[in-house]
């Protein structure tokens, strides 16, 4: 549904659908979403709190907001699906010559495999 909805709704609406679809792990309509990108830039930040903030070299700080070790491992993990998902799909754009218009793909601040 999110490829039909993606060539009818307005464009502004393309970056509520994409936070939508990240929040919820959506990943297909990540995809989609992706593929059909309208705009030359993604900024993950935009729509998803950075995991990794600007810390001192050597600081080895847990995440506050979580309570334990398996909250953490959770939060990584998604976070790492997330990146993976969509750094893919923008390779794949790239190979087979979609009509996206995505060219700078930032995922500063998530982990990436």
């Amino acid at each position: 549904m999110t490829a039909q909805a993606r060539d009818t709704v307005p464009l502004s609406l393309c970056e509520a659908l994409l936070s939508a679809a990240l929040q919820k792990d959506r990943d297909r309509s990540v995809e989609q979403l992706v593929a059909g990108w309208p705009w030359r830039h993604l900024l993950l930040r935009k729509y998803i709190p950075p995991m990794f903030g600007p810390r001192p070299l050597g600081c080895l700080q847990r995440f506050p907001s979580y309570g334990s070790d398996l909250e953490m491992c959770e939060h990584m993990r998604r976070g790492v699906k997330r990146t993976t998902c969509l750094a893919h799909t923008f390779i794949e754009c790239l190979k087979r010559h979609d009509e996206t218009k995505l060219r700078y793909l930032d995922l500063t601040g998530y982990p990436s495999g």
